[in-house]
């Protein structure tokens, strides 16, 4: 050492390692003088191939990591680009279904190439190049042309649906469509020419939809439907809309028909042409009563009771 080497100098030549020698240019404070600078030199060359070595073993480190990872990914794009292939043999809706779920998971493995990227950085590329046919800008492309395509058959999926929807309009009988609309208007009470959210919410649940409760208009169930139905929540269903809407669901009226509906009342009144309140109250409840009062007409003639209600009427006008 450095130390050594100085004091040595001067335990053994004393003072004459003080004094100019004629012989050599060298003096103890240069020797110390240089073995400082020797000293200097190797402890940055040491720091040097410190940080040398902990550079190619992270280097290491994240070589093995990225093909582990990169691995993965490229079998996750490979099955994912499997299923799109499988997916577009399908019905439509369900293809649409399916290609959205499979979009879902393909941004899911974009998120984890980007994180694998800020991990390691893009000159990872460089150095895997001997060991792996996958690189982060390869892998970002497989995904870049993978979501592009499955967006693309979404589009397709969503424009088979709308020749299907057309189809199935059109290949309704004009009977079917006629009782739908006439559910309409058995369900708009106060005959506005349309249902109101909660008149809307009663032709639903007799449709066997669930809803929720009458009163909570902001039902998930219920608001589901309105962005369907009533987009812009205009506060009402249009008759075109609800007929629309019912033809998509394949959602047939819960009503009974004209016949079979005039053979009930005949029978509630002994074949007469009119029904009394209390014949109503009695067999069908208070509330079906108060419904009757407001939609059906009296029956005007000589000889019925004043309160007689005119079920003829009234069901020429639900099914008309």
């Amino acid at each position: 050492s450095q130390s050594t080497g100085s004091s040595g100098i001067n335990a053994e030549y004393g003072e004459f390692g003080l004094q100019l020698n004629p012989y050599t240019w060298v003096s103890c404070q240069r020797v110390d003088i240089m073995m400082k600078s020797v000293d200097n030199r190797l402890r940055r060359q040491h720091y040097a191939i410190g940080n040398e070595i902990n550079r190619q073993e992270t280097n290491e480190r994240n070589k093995k990591t990225f093909v582990k990872y990169s691995d993965q990914i490229h079998q996750t794009i490979d099955k994912l680009r499997n299923q799109c292939l499988d997916i577009d043999h399908g019905y439509a809706e369900e293809k649409k279904t399916l290609l959205t779920k499979t979009l879902a998971e393909l941004q899911r493995v974009k998120g984890s190439l980007s994180t694998l990227e800020d991990k390691l950085g893009t000159e990872i590329d460089i150095f895997v190049a001997d060991i792996t046919d996958h690189t982060i800008r390869s892998l970002e492309h497989e995904v870049q042309t993978l979501e592009n395509l499955i967006k693309a058959l979404i589009n397709r999926a969503e424009q088979e649906l709308s020749i299907q929807d057309v189809t199935d309009v059109a290949m309704k009988s004009p009977e079917e469509i006629a009782e739908i609309r006439s559910s309409f208007f058995f369900f708009d009470e106060d005959k506005s020419q349309r249902l109101e959210y909660s008149e809307f919410k009663k032709a639903l649940k007799a449709l066997g939809i669930d809803v929720g409760p009458e009163n909570a208009e902001l039902d998930p169930k219920f608001q589901a439907i309105l962005d369907v139905v009533d987009i812009n929540r205009t506060g009402y269903i249009s008759i075109d809309d609800y007929v629309h809407f019912m033809l998509m669901t394949g959602r047939k009226s819960s009503l009974p028909t004209k016949a079979e509906l005039l053979k009930a009342f005949r029978e509630l009144t002994g074949e007469r042409d009119y029904i009394l309140p209390r014949e109503i109250r009695e067999h069908l409840g208070p509330k079906m009563l108060e419904y009757c009062k407001r939609n059906m007409p009296r029956k005007r003639a000589r000889g019925v009771p004043q309160d007689s209600l005119d079920y003829l009427a009234f069901c020429e006008e639900i099914y008309r």
